[in-house]
């Protein structure tokens, strides 16, 4: 009981130790996060296995990028926002099994909504915080096949589409005027975690149909990362 007086009375402390901060902000930006989904990659690594005909091989996902959307509250130590993520990785394998060339495209998308809380650690520009995301949304995985010719027109069609629910640990600076009013830039380094692993087993039956039911791993698997937001805003302050 002592220790969470004292907590909170340091957290008031350092509330009041703060000059009058009350900024909202909300702007468009681009989303970059550095993947090694494993047990997505075992099976584009059995597709390419399995097809010697394959001149460029699926590969491995590495790199997923999108846009964001964000809107941000400062109020003094303290800071809130929602946040809408969109991060996508398009996979290409092509080659000539005997009638012709064929290409064959896999769409790895994560779409996700965020809330998040944390804490303002200065009391003038650029705004410097730490703070946490809750993450729920869906990561889906979408397939077209083709001639190269004609790959570009043919439309994507859902194999699997799953809900997620995470969090993200995120350290934010934001760069606007000293009269925290015009337009500013929103730069946020993040590491986002995922609660629950995604189940791939659908994935590896429809593009591994031949080898799927000889699979030892574990279809589960998670869409752990790093990544970075940099975002464009219109800052307003005293909004309220």
């Amino acid at each position: 009981m002592k220790k969470a007086i004292i907590i909170v009375f340091l957290i008031f402390s350092f509330t009041y130790s703060f000059s009058q901060v009350n900024i909202t902000m909300f702007g468009v930006g681009y989303n970059a996060s550095f993947v090694n989904p494993k047990t997505a990659n075992l099976v584009l690594q059995r597709y390419d296995e399995t097809r010697s005909w394959l001149t460029e091989p699926m590969g491995q996902i590495k790199y997923m990028d999108g846009i964001n959307w964000n809107l941000h509250w400062i109020y003094n130590a303290f800071m809130m926002d929602f946040n809408y993520n969109k991060r996508v990785n398009i996979r290409s394998a092509s080659g000539d099994y005997g009638s012709g060339m064929i290409q064959r495209d896999l769409k790895f998308k994560a779409s996700t909504f965020s809330l998040g809380f944390g804490i303002n650690l200065v009391n003038e520009a650029p705004y410097i915080g730490i703070g946490f995301d809750l993450d729920a949304g869906a990561n889906r995985v979408d397939s077209r096949i083709d001639t190269p010719e004609l790959i570009k027109k043919a439309d994507f069609e859902e194999l699997e589409s799953q809900l997620m629910f995470g969090g993200s640990i995120w350290g934010q600076i934001l760069i606007c005027s000293q009269s925290d009013s015009g337009i500013g830039l929103f730069i946020r380094p993040y590491y986002h975690f995922d609660f629950i692993g995604t189940n791939y087993q659908w994935l590896n039956e429809e593009i591994n149909p031949a080898t799927y039911e000889t699979d030892t791993f574990d279809p589960y698997g998670k869409m752990n990362h790093l990544g970075v937001q940099v975002t464009l805003v219109v800052v307003v302050p005293d909004l309220y």
